[in-house]
């Protein structure tokens, strides 16, 4: 008996230590847990639209006229090539005339084509020997017609992200209609005067650009 009222004495014991232990343990229970940290919304992707903008030609062609000069020329003999006619240089003076027809401008996307035809003569003369008789040759001129080439420049057109223009021009191509020989020595110079017209033109590039960017009115067309 006296064994069976100790072991009763012991559970009785466990039973008081396990309910005095029970607020606790419910307390511990009731405690919220720390919230976690709010997820990190994704970066948003960009979204792009594409809207076609339809630009009449007339105005560009426009301000591509007034950008590109109808006529340029020197008087015979007044332009000095290699240090002009006289000793000790004993070069070339000369004399010449460029006359620009009306321009044919067209477009396809981003790329604008202008072409013009020109029109020219080319006289000049040298000493030979040096100091020596003037000897002239020309052609284009002095009752012949004036010789004539066909330019092409193409225009690269991209829209910045503020909407405003960036245009690009380059000559595209120079082609002879005829040949330039002067006479009456019969020297051809078509290739080197080819040449010096796309010298004398990619100066002007930079003018007609500015023109064209300012004409395309983006901004306001969007």
């Amino acid at each position: 008996m006296d064994n069976v009222a100790g072991t009763s004495r012991q559970y009785a014991r466990k039973f008081w230590v396990s309910c005095a232990m029970l607020p606790g343990l419910l307390a511990a229970c009731q405690t919220a847990a720390p919230p976690l940290p709010a997820p990190t919304p994704p970066r948003p992707q960009l979204s792009y639209l594409n809207i076609a903008i339809r630009v009449p030609l007339q105005g560009i062609a426009a301000a591509a006229d007034e950008a590109l000069p109808r006529r340029a020329g020197v008087e015979p003999f007044l332009h000095a090539i290699e240090g002009g006619a006289s000793p000790p240089a004993c070069g070339v003076d000369a004399g010449y005339a460029v006359g620009r027809e009306p321009l044919g401008m067209s477009g396809s996307g981003n790329a604008i084509i202008t072409t013009f035809d020109l029109n020219y003569w080319l006289q000049g003369r040298k000493q030979v020997p040096c100091p020596g008789d003037f000897m002239i040759a020309s052609c284009g001129t002095d009752g012949e017609q004036p010789r004539k080439a066909r330019v092409s420049i193409d225009t690269a057109v991209s829209i910045r992200p503020d909407l405003s223009a960036s245009v690009t021009s380059s000559i595209g191509s120079i082609t002879p209609g005829d040949r330039c020989v002067l006479n009456p020595i019969g020297l051809d110079v078509t290739d080197g005067l080819v040449n010096a017209l796309g010298t004398t033109l990619k100066p002007m590039l930079a003018n007609l650009d500015q023109r064209l960017a300012s004409e395309l009115h983006l901004q306001q067309r969007m």
